[in-house]
């Protein structure tokens, strides 16, 4: 069982890929201003974020660093299902009804997410329709890895 992640003690600044997009979409401020923004996570290099069979609770996104998730056999060997860095949303599958993670996710470096629960990410994606098809936009093939 992983080790319960430790909060940052200060906001990170705005990640290059969330400043890259659109002018009309900010989304480090949006997150913010829902108050999808105040749990705070570091990981070290190498540090389990979550494993295989966890309880899929929570939505992370990347502020800072980056972060794998991959599936090891019975024989050890490791399969990495996708790397993720600053301003990528995952494990998302927990918002269609998945209970259990069915990879391991891992800081590839030092790394920030925020950490969402997935009923306020429901919460919001239902109330905020301009976040939503932006998620939706973003994100079309990616359901199978987190």
């Amino acid at each position: 069982m992983p080790s319960a992640p430790r909060r940052a003690s200060r906001m990170v600044r705005r990640s290059p890929r969330a400043e890259s997009g659109s002018a009309a979409f900010d989304v480090t401020r949006f997150l913010a201003s829902t108050g999808l923004g105040k749990r705070v996570c570091t990981f070290r290099n190498k540090e389990i974020v979550f494993g295989q069979g966890d309880p899929a609770e929570h939505v992370m996104y990347i502020q800072e660093g980056g972060a794998k998730l991959s599936v090891v056999n019975e024989p050890g060997k490791e399969a990495v299902l996708g790397i993720f860095g600053p301003g990528d949303f995952w494990g998302e599958r927990c918002l269609a009804g998945e209970s259990i993670r069915m990879a391991t996710a891992s800081a590839i470096a030092s790394t920030t997410l925020l950490v969402i629960d997935k009923n306020e990410m429901i919460r919001v994606l239902h109330r905020e329709r301009e976040f939503s098809d932006r998620s939706c936009a973003e994100h079309p093939s990616r359901g199978g890895l987190g």
